[in-house]
């Protein structure tokens, strides 16, 4: 029984040695690649940072994941003001970066008008972050705000020069995004902002933002069913 009891101790150690070490394995190739690199903290049993036999904790985390973390975009998303400011007054250029590696096109203000912190929206503006900055698939700040109904930074944005008939990869406008939603204040804002003309910009799927909002209403009048 003791013997049997030991070398399942064993087998037990020996595989989390095995996960430990391709863990470890995969964040050497990664560091030449760009796939994220994996890290680990210490092991909540032993406090080890290396091997041990304990199993994994589930607190491993990418060195992207880190670095984000200590980004102007992980402050802005928070809403967390007196941390956004001090990133910016170490790096004024953070404003324009998506706190990894650079290439989603998000930005600190992104984050922020999705959170609705209208406070860091307006630091950043101050800070020159572009209200058109536009995401790989074409989101702008604007977008964001308008799909999670914060109208008052809507508003804050289009004051700024946001434009409200921009297009993402969907065809999709801000109001498309509101009206989707029933955002009936964010709704309101954008109708007010747009012409005409971008009341009828047709998404990939060949309907209007006007038509959009007329369903949202239709939906919103029948109630619950």
């Amino acid at each position: 029984g003791d013997a049997n009891r030991c070398a399942g101790a064993r087998r037990s150690q020996e595989a989390a040695h095995a996960r430990i070490r391709y863990m470890f394995a995969a964040a050497s190739a990664a560091s030449s690649s760009s796939k994220p690199t994996w890290v680990t903290v210490p092991c909540k049993g032993c406090g080890a940072t290396g091997e041990c036999a304990h199993e994994p904790t589930g607190l491993e985390q990418s060195l992207d994941e880190m670095e984000f973390a200590r980004s102007a975009c992980s402050a802005a998303q928070a809403g967390d003001v007196e941390r956004l400011r001090r990133c910016i007054e170490r790096n004024a250029a953070c404003v324009h970066h998506d706190g990894v590696g650079g290439g989603s096109g998000y930005t600190p203000l992104h984050y922020a008008a999705r959170g609705g912190h209208g406070e860091c929206v307006s630091l950043l503006l101050n800070a020159k972050a572009s209200v058109l900055a536009r995401t790989s698939g074409g989101a702008t700040p604007l977008m964001r705000a308008a799909f999670t109904g914060h109208a008052a930074v809507v508003s804050q944005l289009l004051r700024a020069g946001a434009a409200a008939d921009v297009q993402d990869a969907d065809g999709d406008t801000a109001l498309h995004k509101a009206a989707s939603q029933q955002h009936a204040d964010a709704v309101g804002v954008l109708q007010r902002a747009m012409s005409p003309e971008a009341m009828e910009l047709h998404n990939r799927k060949g309907v209007a933002a006007r038509e959009v909002l007329e369903r949202a209403n239709a939906a919103a009048a029948a109630g619950p069913t």
